[in-house]
């Protein structure tokens, strides 16, 4: 722990300690201010109505009703990341003492006489004696002895904070006295009851606890983007390649799955424009000419292939329509054939009709599609 005087608005002993600071106030008297209106104070409010200089905490306790502001901290103090606790001097001894000497760095003294006033109210006064370390000690023997001289009756501590020598010089000085000497260390902490002057905990660990989980959580941000971006990218790999394929099927439907680039010019050659039923009317209409036409089908092409759906194959742009036409009694050989002369002369779309041996009444006739 490192230990701090501080007076006149300014750090005079710093022992060089690392750690959490714990420092002591020497006050000026003319400083302090008393304030009675004060009802329920809190660093807010005592810095509210003492007015604060530059914006720094107050520097104040509560005793009984009244509330007492020694003044405000330093800058370089509050700029302190550490915990940071500041007492007044007579808050390291026990209740029964009645005076005491603090020495600092061998030349720093804090004295401090308690007293009682009219109405029963115990007061401290404190002074910080300032001298070099030849003059310090003596000046400690010497109001020693004034107040043994007085023939007062009370529990005097004399403490040396972290000097050997010097502690044992001050045993060795007073022990004609029967004073004891010890380490300022000895005495402890302040009473639990106390409340410090100021008071600030370490944030250092939770800034830093919180800064480490804010980078956990950055890097999580930044893992669940990358992550995302190639969930993406692998499901538009997919919508390319699933389009690519829906396309290729389309191909396929209309081409038959021809691949060869001369079979694809062909299939475009011979792909029926018509549709089935303008093919069926009109060779059953041309077919009435010969006879009472009982059955209509789309026949084999040209080239021995049947129809299997909307798409047809023709050689020459001619398809086959097979027709079964009941012919009547009367009619001769050479009667049909002179009427069949007739239709396709008067049907420019028509390019042949002919009556396959041994197929009974079926009539093949030839239309031009293309």
């Amino acid at each position: 722990m490192s230990l701090l005087l501080f007076s006149d608005d300014r750090v005079i002993y710093n022992d060089g300690e690392k750690g959490a600071v714990c420092s002591i106030l020497i006050p000026k008297y003319s400083r302090i201010k008393k304030y009675g209106d004060i009802t329920a104070p809190t660093d807010a409010s005592v810095k509210e109505r003492h007015g604060d200089s530059d914006d720094l905490p107050a520097l104040w306790r509560q005793d009984g009703p009244y509330v007492y502001v020694y003044g405000n901290i330093s800058f370089d103090l509050d700029e302190k990341r550490q915990t940071h606790n500041m007492y007044l001097p007579q808050d390291f001894v026990k209740e029964d003492v009645g005076a005491f000497y603090y020495v600092f760095g061998g030349k720093f003294v804090i004295h401090g006489v308690r007293t009682v006033t009219d109405d029963g109210h115990k007061v401290w006064g404190t002074s910080l004696i300032s001298s070099s370390e030849e003059e310090a000690l003596p000046s400690v023997i010497s109001s020693i002895s004034e107040r043994m001289l007085e023939g007062k009756e009370e529990k005097i501590v004399v403490a040396v904070h972290n000097d050997e020598d010097a502690l044992s010089q001050y045993k060795e000085s007073l022990e004609p006295f029967e004073q004891e000497v010890v380490t300022f260390e000895s005495l402890g902490k302040p009473r639990k009851n106390i409340k410090p002057l100021f008071s600030r905990k370490d944030k250092s660990f939770l800034m830093l606890t919180m800064s480490l989980c804010a980078f956990i959580a950055l890097g999580w941000v930044v893992f669940l983007w990358v992550t995302t971006q190639l969930e993406f990218q692998s499901l538009q790999a997919k919508s390319d390649d699933l389009k690519n394929a829906i396309r290729i099927m389309q191909k396929n439907k209309v081409l038959g799955h021809i691949t060869n680039p001369k079979d694809v010019l062909r299939v475009m050659d011979e792909t029926v424009p018509l549709p089935p039923s303008t093919l069926l009317h009109g060779a059953g209409v041309a077919a009435a000419q010969l006879g009472e036409v009982r059955s209509i089908q789309i026949g084999a092409s040209s080239s021995g292939k049947r129809g299997r759906g909307p798409v047809r194959f023709v050689t020459g742009g001619v398809m086959d329509i097979n027709v079964r036409v009941n012919f009547p009694e009367s009619s001769l050989l050479l009667d049909q054939e002179r009427i069949a002369k007739t239709v396709i002369e008067s049907t420019p779309w028509l390019k042949y009709i002919e009556k396959p041996v041994g197929t009974g009444g079926i009539v093949k006739l030839g239309v031009q599609v293309k």
